[in-house]
């Protein structure tokens, strides 16, 4: 079974389809922390140190989530075609353009050829970097399978070996432009790779405790990040914890990686369906014209609750979020695509 973006939702390993939901909402989650309001300030956590110290933690649970996507298209491996890609771009282009009908025709954007060409080509390059990443790895994924297979585990792990000491050299002592923190396509090749050693020569790792190691991380790197702020030891340095590139977080995401692949295979339709349809919960919610409200909303939870009332206020606004858009997947984009699918087909034969 391949299990990445532009696969049917039918015959998915529903434990892998699980992690890819979970993913997908720690991305809500990332968006609606540190991406809403600033990372606490040493003043405001020796003023409120419980708040301070759980919105760290949230965070450092959360940021794993991108490398997890990445990690369950390697564990799998990407199948490339042209129709998978156009599918991939297709997914990409209509709910640029959708949404910039949606609020178009509410007269809150302009309706001119500079912003339809800005939603079908710029937007989505610039504003949603995951896409372009996500894209070029596809594109590289013949090309990092036919390694995969010649080479013996050995080579492929000194390889992969060779490669995070790299990019953890220039992400966290020099801010590399190349690796840009994890946020790119050259990272993802370093994630794709991992999953594909992990499973065809990491049988020994695959074990419950190492999952659960893996995933006390965040706890210790939450641990780290509050003692360098509240103590203000090296300006700046707690947040290179929160880079996809630390390999900390590179750790985590494999344990939860770990942690489903032990689960024994099942296929549930409505886990798969739902799966099927979350890749809508980032392209809707990155969208510039939603996200500037995403953002307002969560800051105005934060500003008026306390406590625990906020973060479940929060919580289900983001279950919210994310069930809407994958019905509007089901619904809507889903039909669209396999109605131009069968015209491709029709024409194809003739």
């Amino acid at each position: 079974m391949i299990s990445s973006i532009t696969t049917g939702p039918s015959s998915r390993a529903s434990n892998f389809e699980l992690l890819r939901i979970l993913a997908m909402f720690f991305v809500l989650v990332v968006h609606a922390d540190f991406a809403v309001l600033d990372p606490p300030t040493p003043d405001q956590l020796h003023a409120a140190p419980l708040n301070g110290a759980t919105r760290i933690l949230i965070e450092m649970f959360a940021i794993v989530s991108v490398n997890i996507f990445v990690l369950i298209s390697g564990w799998f491996g990407i199948k490339a075609s042209l129709r998978g890609f156009t599918k991939l771009l297709f997914q990409v282009v209509f709910y640029s353009m959708a949404v910039y009908l949606f609020f178009t025709a509410f007269g809150s954007a302009p309706f001119t050829g500079e912003q339809i060409m800005a939603n079908l080509l710029k937007v989505w390059v610039i504003q949603e970097w995951f896409v372009m990443s996500y894209m070029v790895l596809y594109v590289l994924s013949p090309i990092l399978n036919a390694y995969v297979e010649n080479a013996s585990g050995r080579q492929l792990g000194g390889t992969i070996l060779a490669f995070y000491a790299l990019q953890t050299l220039a992400s966290l002592f020099y801010e590399s432009e190349q690796f840009v923190n994890g946020y790119s396509a050259i990272s993802f090749v370093g994630l794709y790779l991992l999953a594909r050693w992990l499973r065809l020569y990491g049988a020994s790792l695959l074990r419950v405790s190492t999952g659960l190691m893996c995933m006390l991380i965040p706890w210790l790197a939450a641990s780290l990040a509050m003692f360098i702020i509240i103590w203000n030891a090296v300006p700046n340095i707690a947040w290179h914890f929160l880079f996809y590139s630390n390999p900390l977080i590179v750790i985590e995401a494999v344990g939860y990686l770990i942690l489903f692949a032990r689960i024994r295979p099942f296929v549930s339709r409505v886990v798969n369906l739902l799966s099927s349809g979350c890749f809508a919960v980032y392209l809707l919610h990155m969208n510039p014209w939603i996200y500037i409200h995403f953002k307002h909303f969560v800051a105005e939870q934060y500003t008026r609750l306390n406590g625990p009332v906020v973060i479940l206020a929060i919580g289900a606004f983001l279950v919210a979020f994310f069930l809407v858009s994958c019905i509007i997947d089901l619904l809507i984009r889903q039909p669209f695509w396999r109605a131009i699918s069968r015209c491709i087909s029709v024409r194809e034969k003739k």
